[in-house]
Order: structure tokens, then sequence, then C-alpha cells
């Protein structure tokens, strides 16, 4: 992304080629901490306004009122303290996939580039983004029947560096996503968890910008023709790169759709 602005937000270890296009661009179990549960509407200070309709029933447990720092989000609060452990012990699954585990391909590209994840960027940064922020957001996912599973629970992480405003994006981000289907790989059984690190960025000047969106969708495209001119460099990861450049370009073909339509 350029300029500093984007509209599709990735992490920041991605290190694929949109980025060099554009980039300048614990809480644990207390029984009785349950007596302050709410669920999720009406709205936490951390919500978007007008954000497509989510799964019923989200209950969300601030761990620290004053910065939202660790506030959880979940469908289930019978199994808090198990998310809660599964998430602080979590893997990144993106550094398992660049290990060779080629299985979680395409989680990883549901949870950064799909029509939910890009829902959730553009609500969440309207009220949260005004710079660049890096932060750490924990997942548990539950699979469930043909390789599908559900996010069911999500905790913005502490960042020693983060502002506060920059936690509370993280925090939306993380109820955002709570109740979104995902791919898993078959045969998976258990919730996963995962970390996902990120850096998320807006400028609000070229949002509606037709011929900027043009003009990257065009690079993107040209990124993808070249890669598969390339074919496979040999990194367990390369399948899992190109999918993720073309989930962009379909983002963008979406987004310029809407947007000449409009």
């Amino acid at each position: 992304m350029r300029a500093g602005g984007r509209w599709i937000f990735g992490g920041a270890v991605v290190l694929v080629a949109l980025w060099a296009a554009w980039e300048t661009r614990g809480y644990r179990e207390d029984p009785s901490a349950d007596e302050g549960e709410q669920t999720s509407e009406p709205s936490s200070p951390g919500d978007p306004p007008g954000r497509r309709a989510r799964a019923p029933g989200i209950v969300s447990r601030p761990v620290d009122s004053a910065t939202d720092v660790g506030e959880e989000h979940m469908l289930d609060p019978s199994r808090r303290a198990e998310y809660a452990q599964a998430v602080d012990e979590a893997p990144d699954l993106l550094e398992s996939l660049r290990a060779g585990e080629r299985q979680w391909s395409d989680m990883l590209i549901d949870l950064d580039t799909s029509e939910d994840a890009q829902d959730a960027y553009e609500e969440c940064s309207r009220v949260h983004l005004g710079g660049p922020c890096t932060y750490t957001v924990g997942f548990v996912v539950e699979p469930g029947a043909d390789g599908m599973g559900r996010i069911t629970y999500g905790r913005a992480l502490s960042s020693t560096d983060a502002s506060k405003e920059c936690l509370r994006y993280a925090s939306c981000m993380a109820k955002a996503r709570v109740g979104d289907a995902v791919r898993v790989p078959r045969g998976v059984e258990g919730p996963v968890a995962h970390q996902r690190h990120a850096t998320d960025n807006r400028d609000p000047s070229i949002e509606d910008d037709l011929e900027a969106h043009r003009k990257w969708l065009a690079e993107m495209e040209a990124g993808v023709a070249l890669m598969l001119e390339r074919g496979p460099d040999g990194a367990p990861d390369w399948e899992w790169r190109l999918a993720l450049e073309r989930s962009y370009v379909e983002l963008l073909k979406r987004k310029i759709a809407k947007m000449e339509g409009s």
C-alpha cells in the first residue's frame, strides 16, 4: 500500500509482493468474574457502528477496562478458560506453514483476506485507525463439518508499543471475527488456536479513489502472473503466497465493482 493507506489489511509478517508494492505503506479463570459478562449488543466502546450482523450471543469480558488489553470475545463462556489458555499457548500458524505444514494455508487465507476479514478491517479502522497499528490477536477455531469451522473466541493480546487506540482497534478486530466461518484442514477434530501478528493502516483520502484501486489491481494481477511464470520457488509456503495474492485480487475486484456501482 502506498502513502500509508490501504483498504485491505494483512499480517505484518506476510512477505509477499503486495507489501513490496503497497507498503510505505491474561486473563486466567476467575469464577467470580463471570458476573460481569455481557453480550455484544448493545455494542462496547471498541465496536464500530453499522457492522454486518454478528453471530448471536457473543460474550465480551474486558481484562483491563482502562486499555482493553486482553479483552475476550466468545460464543460459549463456559469454555472461556480453555480457550484463553489455548490462545496463550498458541503458535503462529503462518510460521508452521513456512516450516512445511501446508494444511494451514486455507484457514490462514480466510483469517487474513476473506470478505469477512475485509469487512472487519473496514469497519474497525474507521473508528480506531489514524495511522499504523501493530498488534496481535489470538483466535480459536472450532472445526465443523465438510472442512469448515467457526471462530468461537477472539482476544486482543497486549503489545508494549501499542497506543490505547491501537489496542482498542485490536480488540475490535478480535470481536468482529467471532462467529465467522473459515476453512480448516480435514481431519482436525479439536479446537485450533492461532496468534495473528499484523500491521494495519488507513488513509481516508484514498479510500474512494477509483483510479488508485484500478492501478493497484493491475499491479496485483501482474504480480500473480509473474509468480505463475516463474513457478514454485521451492519454499513450503509458495502455494499459500500465490493463493494470498489471488485472494487480494478478488477483494480488489469486488471493491472496484462496488465503487463503480455507487
